[in-house]
């Protein structure tokens, strides 16, 4: 069914329990924040996190400390939520 704007309405609702956290950079041209704002919206249980960032839509690639330590607790305080712990990973471990 279609709302007013012309947007799929309940589009979302099979995805009624998962959470979800929509973490588009501030400085993506790609994945717009806008964007994503509006699709959150229609989302139950979603939260919008962009990440402060210049790295655009290389934000979330790896490469940038600064990025991944917010993506990083995102994903943590998810998990804390949740119930879980994840050990953060060195970069000794991860070769």
């Amino acid at each position: 069914m279609r709302n007013s704007r012309g947007i799929l309405s309940g589009l979302f609702e099979p995805y009624g329990l998962a959470r979800a956290i929509v973490m588009p950079c501030e400085t993506d041209l790609y994945f717009r924040v806008r964007d994503n704002e509006l699709e959150v919206a229609q989302m139950p249980n979603a939260e919008l996190r962009p990440i402060p960032s210049i790295w655009g839509h290389a934000a979330g690639l790896g490469i940038n400390p600064t990025d991944n330590a917010f993506i990083d607790a995102a994903l943590n305080a998810a998990c804390l939520a949740a119930g879980h712990f994840i050990e953060p990973v060195t970069s000794t471990e991860a070769s």
